[in-house]
Order: C-alpha cells, then sequence, then structure tokens
C-alpha cells in the first residue's frame, strides 16, 4: 500500500497504530496475521495486521477507536482526512475499515527466524548434521525467502559457497551466515529471482512453507 510522508514516518516512529481504509473488495481479503507493506517513494516498511474492525460511517468510527492511536487529533481532522480520499457515497456503500497494525523490524525478525529453524527446515542433504547448537546450518535458502516476504530487496548468491543472502536498501542482511567458517570470504556472484529457489530436488516449497507455520507457531 501507497502512504504519503506523513502517515508513512508516523507509522515508523511508532506513533500510529492503525490504518484506516475503505472496506472495499480487496481489504475484505485481509486477515489477522497478515503482512502488508507500506511504501513511500523508494522507502518501504512492513506491518503485521494485529485486529481488523469494521463501521458504518465515519462517525461510528470517531466514537469506537482513540483517535490518538490513529494519529489525528480530533473528530474534525478525521472527517477531514477520510473525505479526503473516500466519498460519502463510496463509504456508504462500503463502510470503513480500520487495520491495527505493528511495524515488523529486522531485528524482530531475526529472533523469530532464530528460534523457527529447525532439521526440517534444513537443506535436504545436511539435515542429519542438524543439531540447535548450529541451527543455522542449510537455511539460507528458506531464510531469505521469509525476508524477502517482509521486507523485499534483492537475493544475493555466491556460486562457490553455495550461499545466498539478502540485500535490503544497499546493505547485506546475512543472518546465516555463521554457518560457515569466519574466514570464509563470500562475493556476490549473482541476483537471483526468489523463484529461482524453489528447486524440487532441495524440497525448498515445503521446507519453506514448514518455516513460516514455525514462525506463526513462535
Amino acid at each position: 500500500m501507497h502512504l504519503q510522508k506523513s502517515p508513512f514516518q508516523r507509522i515508523k516512529e511508532g506513533t500510529k497504530k492503525y490504518e484506516i481504509r475503505l472496506n472495499d473488495k480487496k481489504r475484505q481479503q485481509l486477515h489477522v496475521g497478515d503482512l502488508i507493506q507500506f511504501q513511500y517513494e523508494n522507502e518501504s516498511l512492513t506491518v503485521e495486521v494485529l485486529a481488523l474492525e469494521k463501521y458504518k460511517d465515519v462517525q461510528e468510527l470517531a466514537k469506537g477507536i482513540s483517535k490518538l492511536d490513529m494519529g489525528i487529533n480530533d473528530k474534525e481532522s478525521l472527517q477531514e482526512i477520510i473525505y479526503t480520499f473516500y466519498s460519502k457515497e463510496q463509504i456508504k456503500k462500503e463502510g470503513i475499515l480500520t487495520i491495527e497494525i505493528k511495524i515488523i523490524t529486522l531485528n524482530d525478525l531475526e529472533k523469530i527466524l532464530k528460534k523457527s529453524w529447525s532439521k526440517e527446515t534444513c537443506h535436504i542433504p545436511l539435515q542429519e548434521k542438524w543439531t540447535t547448537n548450529k541451527p543455522e546450518l542449510g537455511q539460507c535458502a528458506v531464510t531469505v525467502l521469509v525476508i524477502h516476504d517482509y521486507f523485499d530487496g534483492e537475493i544475493a548468491h555466491d556460486i562457490h559457497n553455495k550461499h545466498y543472502w539478502n540485500i535490503i536498501n544497499g546493505k547485506n542482511i546475512d543472518i546465516t551466515r555463521n554457518q560457515f567458517p569466519k574466514e570464509t570470504i563470500f562475493n556476490i556472484d549473482e541476483i537471483v529471482s526468489r523463484e529461482s529457489l524453489f528447486s524440487e530436488k532441495s524440497k525448498t516449497q515445503e521446507r519453506y512453507q514448514t518455516l513460516l507455520e514455525n514462525i506463526k507457531n513462535q
């Protein structure tokens, strides 16, 4: 979803906890636990949907939710903002949806991923070597896919070391690097698409889905 500078910045700072949208067909597909990527120009951030609430009109909305949590100071400002984007006819037909959100940081995701790795999410040839003492072993492909889900960016591949990592806003993000010796030097041999990682032989799709399930159960 695209946002203007002010609401994007308030979400980023944690002072805006709700997003308000017309409850149209697209928003009706949202569920608690879904991820939404907000964009402003070339910057993006990812949030998790914590709750969804429907309202028939602006008046009902103003009574039912804290204006402070929406980053709006008064009822008049709330009406002005909503009517800037949606007509009274649209609101009467579709209603309003408030989306309670929580920003997901890379540090948050890294902590969750490290708790979610398992033998079943490990690269198949390495599964018998996987232990909780070295949980990042064989996890690079499925891990970069999940990070890409949240933060987009690019996926780098070192062909010699058979290793993948993320590049986000020009910065290398490699949370499975410790499976290699400290002296290992990595090279970006190619930037690959996420689709190229789904190898049937390596059962990447199955391992990726298992990792997603593990994350949900944290």
